[in-house]
C-alpha cells in the first residue's frame, strides 16, 4: 500500500494557493480550545477552513492579523483609486505617503 492508500495526512488541508496569491479571505479567530475549555487567552487563525489553523497565538494579535488580512485588499484598492481618480484634491505630501504605502505593498508581494 502506498501512503495515499491508507490515508495521506495532506487530504485534510485546504490546497495551498497558487504561487504569487495569499490564503483567501474572510478569515476568522477562533478560540483555541483545551481539554477542558478555552486555553489561556490563545486563539487560531482559520481561512474558514477548521482543518487548516495557521497557529494558536494571544487573541489580541491573532483579531489584528485578521483584520489586517480581511481589510487589505479594499485599503490597497481605496488608495489606488485616490491616485488614479487624478489625485488633484491631495497635498504634496499625501500624495507622497500614498505612493510610499503602495509602493511597500508591491515589494512586499513576494
Amino acid at each position: 500500500m502506498t501512503k495515499r492508500e491508507v490515508g495521506d495526512p495532506r487530504e485534510h488541508y485546504a490546497p495551498m494557493p497558487k504561487q504569487g496569491q495569499h490564503t483567501p479571505t474572510p478569515w476568522q479567530v477562533r478560540v483555541t480550545s483545551g481539554r477542558y475549555g478555552p486555553k489561556n487567552g490563545m486563539g487560531q487563525i482559520h481561512n474558514g477552513d477548521a482543518s487548516n489553523p495557521i497557529g494558536n497565538v494571544p487573541l489580541p494579535d491573532a483579531a489584528f492579523i485578521v483584520r489586517a488580512c480581511n481589510s487589505h485588499d479594499a485599503l490597497v484598492a481605496a488608495l489606488r483609486d485616490v491616485l488614479d481618480d487624478g489625485g488633484n484634491d491631495l497635498s504634496p505630501h499625501s500624495e507622497r505617503v500614498i505612493r510610499a504605502a503602495l509602493a511597500q505593498v508591491d515589494t512586499n508581494k513576494e
